[in-house]
């Protein structure tokens, strides 16, 4: 096990722990006033009287959706244009290895597999369970893809594996409130970072994936609008992918990419009960992943290929009451997810008896078009709870990386 395993696993109970003496001690409620809006200079209210309507006693319900109820419905000078979590959707192939012809030998055809993610399945979409505010939560995502990952039998695909993926994690802000600090670290029962071609070996394993970091920063606000920006860092802390032909080692790809994650994000609340929210986000493979054979002399460097990510999210109020001692929000939310390669794809061959195996993404650019539908329940004062469906809307097989997901989400603020 890698010692960033052990730091992760470190970060992990920092947070259980953190969630506990959270909830174990909530304070008392305090609702902002309406008028009340955030800049780089400081928070003050915009008039004498939003002071006045400050307690919670005083807040209508549409009051309530305007103002409080993502950020923990917490405390006074809280920013006046919120809205629930987006959701998310992505799922991202590595490639596929083709095997040539003529090096097939005792297999009796062309050989064909999909190359394991090092980031636990998948690349890193900030929107995801994310918002363009900045705040203090922790927060778990569970991620299950339906028919995700293609099993090949000699050249034929023989069904797919589904891939199930959790997400803990947590977020705390600094200057005043005008930015925050991220971390997630992913684990996954996906496909196993051990490539056994022809099938001899276990398709499936639990893997660790790349930790991921971020800044964000609130660059503007006001009553109805929002913009943010910062920049993600996914660290290579997954294993390596090891190939392995007739149960013998036949090359490795060593987990060595740091990809840059810049994005911009904006939010915008049209009416009282509506909101709609936007990210935009590049995926830069930074170095790139050496590829050695099996007397480990570098083969190549297989650089993932660049991604843009759009996504747009919009939802409503269907009902608020922050008195309520359970459930004191429902927003049913809608969103649509576009990806797009930007550069083509590399391939690297690596030689091996008799011919060659060519590793990289086979169908090169890619446009992909998801789907997300779900409902944000909101619990108490601090706490929301996100089930949702996603979608893939491409026509063709290569742009719908899976069939269906299913997803659930949990953030506790403090």
């Amino acid at each position: 096990m890698k010692a960033s395993k052990s730091i992760a696993l470190l970060c992990g109970s920092w947070i259980t722990t953190f969630v506990a003496q959270s909830w174990a001690a909530d304070p008392p409620v305090q609702l902002p006033a309406k008028g009340a809006s955030r800049s780089n200079s400081g928070r003050a209210p915009t008039s004498a009287g939003a002071a006045a309507r400050s307690s919670a006693s005083a807040l209508s319900s549409a009051d309530f959706a305007l103002e409080g109820a993502t950020r923990s419905l917490g405390g006074a000078g809280a920013p006046s244009s919120v809205s629930p979590y987006m959701i998310g959707d992505f799922f991202s192939s590595a490639g596929q290895i083709v095997v040539s012809p003529e090096a097939v030998g005792t297999f009796g055809n062309l050989l064909v597999a999909e190359l394991p993610n090092a980031g636990a399945s998948r690349r890193v979409k900030i929107s995801e369970n994310n918002s363009p505010i900045p705040r203090d939560r922790v927060f778990y995502s569970f991620n299950e893809f339906v028919n995700a990952v293609p099993l090949f039998e000699l050249n034929q695909i023989d069904g797919a594996m589904d891939v199930d993926r959790h997400t803990p994690g947590f977020e705390k802000t600094f200057w005043d409130g005008l930015g925050s600090f991220e971390l997630r670290t992913p684990i996954a029962y996906t496909q196993n970072s051990r490539v056994f071609l022809g099938g001899d070996g276990p398709a499936k394993n639990t893997e660790f994936g790349n930790i991921s970091l971020a800044l964000k920063f609130l660059l503007w606000e006001d009553d109805a609008c929002a913009f943010a920006g910062g920049l993600g860092v996914n660290v290579p802390t997954a294993d390596d992918s090891e190939i392995f032909q007739a149960g013998s080692p036949l090359l490795t790809i060593q987990n060595e990419s740091l990809h840059l994650l810049p994005y911009a994000a904006f939010l915008w609340r049209p009416t009282a009960l509506t909101y709609l929210q936007s990210f935009m986000q590049l995926d830069v493979d930074a170095n790139g992943n050496m590829v050695v054979d099996v007397q480990d002399r570098p083969a190549g460097v297989l650089n993932e290929q660049t991604l843009l990510y759009i996504d747009i999210s919009a939802g409503f109020w269907l009902y608020q009451n922050p008195q309520a001692r359970c459930v004191t929000g429902i927003t049913p939310t809608i969103e649509f997810h576009y990806t797009t390669t930007l550069q083509d794809a590399d391939i690297v061959r690596v030689p091996m008896q008799g011919g060659s195996a060519g590793l990289g993404n086979s169908f090169n650019r890619l446009d992909i078009v998801n789907a997300t539908a779900g409902v944000h329940f909101w619990i108490g004062p601090r706490s929301v709870f996100t089930v949702a469906g996603g979608f893939p809307l491409g026509p063709s097989d290569e742009q719908r990386q899976f069939d269906a997901e299913i997803i659930a989400q949990f953030n506790r603020f403090f």
